[in-house]
């Protein structure tokens, strides 16, 4: 590779997430959610805001979008060259730039990641961004695909709820009665 001078312009490959609207999974988009009550499948139900894309919006309004961090892009950065540390170690000569990025903040970069075009280091952004788009992706299954195992127990957990708040429902409601007739 070719080992640049003080003064020279180097282009540096980088990869981050970007925010991403899409469209709210519970709702559709739609804004609102239709609930039915418990027991009545035939009831019309009524339609309430949805609360997740509310929350996820944190306006406090419900556009339909929840946001997507997730999406990789691939950028370059442009650095000047102040300053070239060498170093000798057992694999052989480390080459590494002092940078003084925009923000005036002191950068090193490897050889390895120092580039004479910006065509060049973009095929080496846009590698990075593939792999971490990869690695999140293979994270994104294990938090949500792979726990999926215990979907069975949440079902299970609210057919219970649901069989005990019918049961409490219709205690309440024979005790009710029983107290509007003893009233009369």
């Amino acid at each position: 590779m070719k080992i640049f001078k003080i003064g020279d312009v180097i282009y540096v490959p980088s990869a981050s997430w970007t925010d991403e609207l899409i469209e709210c999974p519970v709702c559709a988009g739609t804004t609102w959610v239709l609930v039915k009550p418990v027991g009545r499948p035939d009831s019309e139900g009524s339609q309430v805001r949805c609360d997740y894309c509310t929350k996820y919006d944190g306006w406090g309004h419900s556009p339909g979008k929840v946001r997507d961090n997730w999406k990789y892009r691939a950028f370059v950065t442009t650095y000047r060259v102040d300053g070239v540390l060498r170093s000798e170690t057992a694999a052989g000569e480390k080459v590494e730039y002092k940078c003084n990025a925009t923000s005036g903040s002191w950068s090193t970069i490897s050889q390895e990641n120092a580039f004479e075009t910006q065509e060049e280091a973009l095929v080496l952004a846009e590698l990075y961004a593939a792999k971490a788009s990869l690695e999140h992706g293979s994270k994104k299954y294990y938090t949500t695909e792979h726990t999926r195992k215990s979907a069975s127990w949440k079902v299970g957990y609210h057919q219970r709820e649901l069989v005990d708040i019918l049961r409490r429902y219709k205690w309440n409601a024979t005790k009710l009665r029983t107290l509007v007739k003893e009233r009369k």
